[in-house]
């Protein structure tokens, strides 16, 4: 996981092969009441813990995301090791 230097995004790369961004600035009221309702989505079997959808998804071809920095510059770099194979494509 990785910060933009302003802080309003977090970035997150996965073993299946996508790097996403999240919102990192709004707060589940403002999500909620006035935000984008289908960013927020209910979990848990209704326990009352709500998740936030990724703002974007960036999938790679064949690469499981192992690390991911943003620049002083705000540029996101992601990195991971490349899997040859068709194992490892998304689905």
């Amino acid at each position: 996981l990785s910060y933009s230097s302003e802080g309003s995004l977090i970035a997150s790369g996965g073993a299946d092969c996508t790097v996403r961004l999240w919102n990192a600035a709004s707060s589940p009221t403002e999500r909620t009441e006035g935000g984008d309702l289908a960013a927020v989505v209910e979990s848990f079997s209704g326990s009352g813990v709500r998740v936030q959808k990724p703002l974007r998804t960036f999938g790679t071809k064949q690469t499981p995301v192992q690390m991911t920095q943003f620049t002083r510059k705000n540029l996101l770099i992601a990195g991971g090791a490349y899997m040859q194979g068709d194992d490892n494509r998304r689905p």
